[in-house]
């Protein structure tokens, strides 16, 4: 069995006799663990995102949604509710009419689109109305 102190001989003498191979892989492992504290964060901060929205809403208030908001729940159900059918006006009629204790019924449509103005356009302007 080699003990610790030859295997860290052993391997400090590589890193002396392969100077650049030695830097690009520290290089690479340095890249890849920032990308990956990157992308954790950035969905840590979008999730936080979606949950103070849903808090900002208060305990009294609900919303029927076609699909789960983004962040909460998994990409499969994501896309599986975008091939259920859509919610329509008359749905949010529907729910006015038989909740009682609703106090109010609003509803919300959101699209993207490409915006057009003269001889000048936008591509994906997202529509909320």
């Amino acid at each position: 069995m080699v003990n610790l102190l030859e295997t860290v001989s052993i391997g400090l003498r590589s890193m002396r006799a392969h100077p650049l191979r030695s830097t690009l892989t520290l290089l690479g492992l340095i890249i890849g663990v920032a990308t990956l504290l990157t992308v954790i964060t950035l969905l840590d901060g979008a999730n936080a995102y979606v949950e103070e929205k849903i808090i900002a809403l208060g305990s009294d208030s609900f919303q029927i949604t076609k699909t789960p908001p983004m962040g909460i729940g998994n990409f499969d159900e994501y896309f599986d509710a975008l091939r259920e059918k859509d919610l329509l006006m008359e749905d949010a009629e529907a729910i006015r009419r038989g909740c009682s204790d609703c106090l109010e019924v609003g509803a919300e449509v959101t699209a993207t689109a490409r915006l057009k103005y003269g001889d000048q356009a936008v591509p994906d302007v997202v529509l909320r109305g």
